[in-house]
C-alpha cells in the first residue's frame, strides 16, 4: 500500500472495519448460544428436581397394561402338551 494514495488508505480501512464487525458478530452469536445452553441447562436441573412440573394422575393406557400384565401373571403359564395340568 502506498502511503500517499488515500484511496487505497480508505480501502485499507474499509477491510479493518468489515473484519471489526464480522468478529461483532460471531461474538453475538457465541453470546446467544451462550445463553441459550444456560436457559436448557436450568429448565433441565429444574425438570430433576421437579420444579414446575404439574402432578398428574397415572396414564390411563399405562394403568391398563398393568392390568394386563397383572391378569396373565395371575393365570399362570399356559401348560405345554408335555406337561400336566396344574392341580
Amino acid at each position: 500500500m502506498d502511503p500517499s494514495d488515500p484511496m487505497a488508505y480508505l480501502e485499507a480501512q474499509r477491510e479493518k472495519l468489515e473484519a471489526m464487525q464480522a468478529m461483532a458478530s460471531v461474538g453475538a452469536m457465541q453470546s446467544d448460544l451462550v445463553a441459550t445452553v444456560q436457559s436448557r441447562m436450568a429448565k433441565i436441573r429444574d425438570l430433576e428436581k421437579g420444579v414446575g412440573t404439574t402432578p398428574r394422575g397415572p396414564d390411563p393406557e399405562v394403568e391398563a397394561w398393568k392390568r394386563k400384565i397383572a391378569s396373565l401373571v395371575a393365570a399362570g403359564p399356559k401348560p405345554t402338551r408335555d406337561e400336566p395340568p396344574p392341580p
